[in-house]
């Protein structure tokens, strides 16, 4: 195998994860976050903290970004009540960890590049 014809400046090789790729593919055939509801972070103090908001405050960063793209939070039977604000947002739903058919059909239409689907947007409790 020769290596000798792969890209290799920035230019051939867009960088996905930059805003500028991410903002121009913005569409449910292109783009999808999965988010979970609580998460593990350091905070100020170097102290290992839950954060139990952490799903609503990253779909507030994603839509304040201005993406449209579905955004699903995933969580636990515990925590599915943290996540009614998905219901105050376009696009977005919450499901708890068991739900794996949910989850499949959510993941399989962006491999499909669908669009309309919506059987998972709504809050999963």
């Amino acid at each position: 195998m020769s290596f000798r014809n792969l890209p290799t400046s920035r230019s051939v090789c867009p960088n996905i994860f930059s805003a500028e790729y991410l903002k121009k593919h913005d569409d449910p055939r292109n783009l999808r976050f999965i988010s979970d509801q609580v998460r593990h972070e350091v905070n100020s103090e170097g102290v290992l903290r839950r954060n139990f908001k952490a799903g609503n405050d990253i779909t507030k960063f994603i839509r304040g970004e201005g993406f449209k793209a579905p955004i699903l939070i995933f969580t636990s039977k515990q925590g599915i009540g943290l996540t009614r604000y998905v219901g105050s947002y376009a696009n977005t739903g919450s499901l708890t960890g068991s739900d794996y058919q949910v989850l499949n059909e959510y993941v399989e239409a962006l491999g499909a590049r669908i669009r309309g689907d919506t059987g998972w947007m709504k809050f999963g409790g």
